[in-house]
């Protein structure tokens, strides 16, 4: 779920990737839902056995360059950091991953090392256990006063 402080536009969706967390370089799916179909959403993945999530809720900001999305997340569980990820999924993993780290390297960004990034991320789900659905606080993504 997310809000857009901008547009006041709140968007609800369910994302999966195939795969281990750990590895990188997964497609990501994406189902968009309208937003008053939070409910439905936990009634649909209860029905997979599926009844906790982990919420983990930033502040983010998007640029767009070209097909690179640069995010910059911060007031989440895991410390402040940024993301990158290019938009389509039609080229191969190393033609990807090659012009992601041309981008990082024209704007001076460097990544975390991956034995560092999968420390923090085991940290994260080992501090913060999963959550039964109707216990998540949805008040730290859509206020209730929007």
């Amino acid at each position: 779920m997310s809000y857009d402080i901008q547009s006041r536009e709140k968007t609800l969706q369910l994302k999966t990737k195939n795969g281990h967390w750990a590895n990188v370089g997964r497609e990501e799916l994406v189902l968009k839902l309208e937003p008053n179909a939070l409910a439905k959403a936990y009634q649909l993945l209860g029905t997979f056995g599926i009844l906790k999530g982990c919420p983990r809720f930033y502040h983010r900001l998007d640029y767009q360059f070209g097909e690179i999305i640069l995010s910059l997340k911060d007031g989440g569980l895991a410390p402040d950091h940024w993301e990158a990820e290019i938009l389509s999924t039609k080229q191969n993993e190393k033609v990807a991953r090659q012009k992601l780290q041309k981008f990082l390297k024209k704007i001076n960004l460097k990544s975390w090392p991956e034995a560092e990034y999968k420390e923090i991320v085991n940290k994260v789900y080992r501090e913060n256990s999963a959550v039964e659905f109707s216990k998540i606080d949805i008040s730290a993504v859509w206020p209730k006063r929007f």
